[in-house]
């Protein structure tokens, strides 16, 4: 009995000791709970109420001054709002606007003959019909004139007679602008050579590629630029203000750009000048679908981002807050709602500008009706 009962304690100190020593290897064998379930991922929410992430702007391609311009502006507008703002680059003129009316894009930058094509459903903008276009933001004229190589030895407008033009049948406008400084020379397209071009930044182009001798150009943009500094330099086409029988001819061709002394531009040195043009005033336009929340917060971005913008490009230096209420030279078109918003509540709106909003869309509202 006394034998047995001491095999028992034995045995029970046996297990004992087993157990105590493989504890802490059954604990780490041991089934570890499975972690909670990840909750499936919500669809990233918009910027803001109101918002898109993203908006679009229209510009001429890369190498223009309007895209270069249009860059400026999306840098503002990041750095001040929550959006992010793409840049599409076209050439033709109906690329400029078509997606605007469609719905795809918001924003575009046009001069004062591409915006009434397309609030009438004129010229590249016939297919649309009449369109319910709005200024966003008035900016300053494309100041400019036709350029040809420093060393071609053509020297005025009129000697440009049996020289290469260029033709963008893609952008009628910009043609128009060609034909109207050529009639300021006494010259039409049946007195020069017409050499048909892919877009506007080729023909500019064309002239140091040897393609073309002359384009119209703004006085900073990169094909003036890149001219100037080349072994050929640059030459500016005046058109002389006291040349009142010209001014008439080109006048008669396209009614408004007006005599303007250009003081900077590609080529000039400190205290040189020379007559060139204003071809207009450019500016920032939207369809009237476009949402006001939408338009706001751009206007505003440019509004409070003016030190972010100017510095990007010679001409954005006139793009100030009082060059876009200012209705001088002021087309026919109405203000966007999310443009007056801002207006009203910086304290610039006036009864002008109240009686200039009631006539445009009146105007507007029976154009359109006209057309159906």
């Amino acid at each position: 009995m006394l034998s047995n009962r001491k095999r028992l304690v034995a045995i029970s100190i046996a297990a004992l000791v087993l157990i105590t020593v493989m504890m802490p290897f059954l604990s780490a064998c041991a089934a570890k709970p499975a972690p909670p379930p990840t909750p499936a991922s919500a669809p990233p929410p918009t910027v803001s109420p109101g918002l898109p992430n993203v908006v679009v702007f229209l510009s001429l391609g890369v190498g223009s001054t309007r895209y270069v311009q249009a860059s400026a502006f999306r840098a503002a507008v990041e750095k001040l709002t929550p959006m992010t703002m793409r840049i599409e680059g076209a050439e033709r003129m109906i690329e400029r606007m078509a997606p605007i009316t469609r719905g795809e894009a918001h924003f575009t930058l046009l001069g004062p003959n591409d915006v009434m094509d397309w609030a009438q459903g004129t010229g590249p903008a016939e297919l649309l019909g009449p369109q319910p276009v709005r200024y966003v933001w008035r900016g300053f004229p494309s100041i400019g004139a036709l350029i040809v190589r420093g060393d071609s030895g053509i020297k005025t407008v009129a000697d440009l007679r049996g020289k290469r033009v260029p033709f963008t049948p893609g952008d009628p406008v910009w043609n128009t602008v060609n034909d109207a400084v050529l009639a300021f020379g006494g010259l039409t397209r049946d007195d020069v050579q017409n050499v048909t071009m892919p877009g506007i930044a080729a023909a500019m182009g064309g002239i140091l590629a040897g393609t073309v001798d002359t384009a119209w150009a703004t006085n900073f943009t990169t094909a003036a630029v890149e001219l100037a500094s080349s072994v050929h330099g640059i030459h500016w086409l005046e058109m002389p203000a006291s040349d009142t029988k010209g001014w008439e001819r080109a006048w008669a061709v396209n009614p408004y750009p007006y005599p303007f002394r250009i003081t900077s531009a590609a080529g000039l040195k400190e205290g040189e000048s020379f007559e060139g043009e204003a071809g207009g005033l450019l500016g920032i336009q939207s369809d009237a679908n476009v949402s006001t929340d939408v338009v706001y917060t751009f206007v505003k971005a440019l509004y409070e981002g003016y030190d972010v913008y100017s510095p990007m490009h010679k001409d954005l230096a006139n793009w100030t807050f009082e060059q876009a209420y200012d209705l001088q030279y002021m087309l026919p078109i109405p203000y966007h709602d999310g443009t007056v918003k801002l207006f009203k509540e910086m304290g610039v709106w006036s009864p002008a500008h109240e009686e200039h909003q009631v006539k445009t869309l009146a105007a507007e509202k029976e154009r359109i009706a006209g057309a159906k």
